[in-house]
């Protein structure tokens, strides 16, 4: 697990309660009027104006729109206003099928507020639905429960204290039932005919979210062994129109360090502060006739190799600068170095 990635999904999550808007720094946010680089799949109409996105549904079932490009991992932000009896929702990771398509639904429908695992038939029309289970909160990454105790002296099946029943994390609470859609407790307050603040993170295969900066939503495991890929996407069902504006999404796998400045004549680049392999590969990973490089569970985009895409999981070293002189002890962080006099 990634200290710093959780620590910074905790802090994602708790800034939304003191502010409104993306506690991020966004990648793209939708200003446009027209819904290039989407598409339309299901029972409903969509439009697009002055950065603001409105879905009709045409029957009950609804219908979605989805981004044409793909994601791993994402952190988005929007708002939404709905009248009436509508529901709205957001997919992540939609991929194809051969049925048709499955992903992970975040449900901000009045009564319905909560994170679920979805399958779509070809004609976008919901075939399942199951709510993902609770993940602890200071995690990357998903497990199993534990085993239940085995009963003492031929007594039945042991009552279980929290995190029992088969929960992955916490339990207990009132209104707790081991799946992701809150603590227990109230869920978040949604403002009919008011504009509405949804914020949610998919790392690794951990989804959180909050709407209007509180709770409702917690955090849900994908169980994916997070290699899901795809689309992200609105969803209107119901009998009444969603509005949504104010979008901005970022790319989560993508991670930055700057470039080190330590002489005119020789370039170093520090790979990453933390140590992850003995050594490194080199391929050209996207295609563009620059070498890029492997190291443990991340490849470095060249020339500059500052810029990282993980994609599988990892276990790091404590950072530090020096390697010890210990056989097999090796934490040093992994680094480039290159050129010479100029």
């Amino acid at each position: 697990m990634s200290v710093r990635t959780a620590l910074g999904a905790v802090l994602l999550m708790s800034a939304t309660a003191v502010a409104a808007g993306p506690s991020f720094i966004p990648d793209t946010t939708f200003k446009g009027s027209s819904l290039t680089g989407w598409h339309m799949l299901g029972d409903a109409a969509w439009k697009a104006s002055n950065g603001e996105i409105t879905g009709t549904p045409k029957s009950a079932a609804g219908g979605w729109l989805l981004s044409d490009q793909g994601w791993q991992d994402l952190a988005l932000s929007v708002s939404f206003r709905c009248t009436g009896g509508c529901k709205p929702g957001m997919i992540v990771r939609a991929q194809k099928t051969a049925e048709g398509m499955k992903g992970f639904f975040v449900s901000m429908a009045d009564g319905d507020v909560g994170l679920y695992r979805i399958a779509l038939d070809a004609q976008g029309h919901e075939t399942s639905r199951e709510k993902l289970k609770t993940a602890r909160s200071l995690s990357r990454f998903g497990a199993p429960a534990p085993p239940a105790p085995a009963p003492a002296n031929g007594a039945g099946p042991a009552r279980g204290g929290r995190g029992a029943s088969g929960i992955v994390g916490r339990g207990g609470g009132p209104g707790a039932s081991g799946f992701a859609g809150g603590r227990g407790g109230r869920g978040p307050e949604l403002r009919a005919n008011e504009w509405n603040d949804l914020q949610f993170m998919l790392d690794a295969d951990i989804l959180r979210g909050t709407i209007n900066g509180g709770g409702g939503l917690g955090a849900g495991w994908t169980e994916d062994d997070s290699a899901g890929f795809g689309s992200v996407g609105f969803y209107v069902g119901g009998t009444a129109e969603v509005q949504f504006r104010d979008l901005t999404y970022k790319d989560l796998s993508v991670r930055e360090l700057p470039r080190e400045q330590i002489s005119s004549h020789f370039k170093k680049q520090e790979l990453d502060p933390y140590y992850y392999s003995w050594g490194v590969a080199s391929a050209d990973f996207n295609h563009d006739g620059i070498p890029d490089l492997v190291a443990g569970p991340f490849y470095y985009l060249g020339p500059d190799y500052t810029k990282r895409r993980e994609f599988t999981r990892h276990l790091h070293s404590a950072p530090v600068r020096s390697s010890s002189e210990t056989p097999g002890s090796i934490s040093r962080p992994t680094s480039l170095a290159t050129g010479g006099p100029t």
